[in-house]
């Protein structure tokens, strides 16, 4: 005589589902890992605008993130925009140091620099400093900033920074909720189903 109570166990894919259900709702109520900002200028020595007594020994510019030690590039101009002479750009996590070998001589002069933030981003910007005559004119620059980067410091620009793409650690966790969804959605419905199907016993 073949029994029709309930097998022990039989509430475990109920379970399951619940289980899985509550995984991803909990996955999906959290929030979306935040995109990556691009590095803004902070502060530099000289600071921008500054007027020194004496020429500087090294120019020092400070970075909101860390940067990648390729794609740096920095100028410095005197007033009749040719360039002085300069040691090896050194990069130490967020800020960059540019040694300056041979004294600069009186005047005015401008900082054009170029580098790439950890997230691979270029970023560019400019900043002028007197010295000596504190009246002295530094080089023109147009707009402070190189206008062909994909993206500006908004310290030297003035202006909020662009809107950014989402990164990929974003799409990855999208598509792992889409995972997660698929999952619960396997145990809720499929495996139930399998779990209710009559066993075919052979004829004894």
């Amino acid at each position: 005589m073949s029994g029709t109570g309930r097998k022990p166990g039989g509430g475990r894919p109920s379970r399951h589902a619940a289980i899985a259900l509550v995984v991803a709702l909990v996955a999906l109520v959290l929030p979306a890992p935040p995109a990556f900002a691009h590095s803004r200028l902070l502060s530099s020595t000289p600071a921008d605008g500054a007027h020194l007594a004496t020429s500087p020994e090294t120019v020092r510019l400070s970075f909101s993130d860390g940067l990648l030690e390729v794609g740096a590039a920095v100028t410095v101009l005197d007033g009749d925009s040719r360039p002085a002479q300069t040691g090896e750009i050194r990069i130490d996590g967020a800020e960059l140091t540019l040694p300056l070998p041979v004294e600069l001589r009186d005047g005015g002069y401008a900082v054009r620099w170029r580098v790439v933030s950890a997230d691979g981003h270029p970023v560019s910007g400019s900043l002028t400093f007197t010295v000596g005559d504190p009246t002295a004119s530094p080089p023109a620059l147009a707009g402070g900033q190189t206008t062909a980067e994909p993206s500006a410091s908004p310290a030297a620009t003035g202006a909020p920074a662009p809107a950014q793409s989402p990164p990929p650690l974003r799409v990855l966790a999208l598509g792992g909720l889409g995972a997660v969804a698929g999952v619960a959605v396997y145990l809720a419905v499929l495996l139930p189903l399998r779990a209710r199907r009559p066993i075919r016993r052979g004829n004894h």
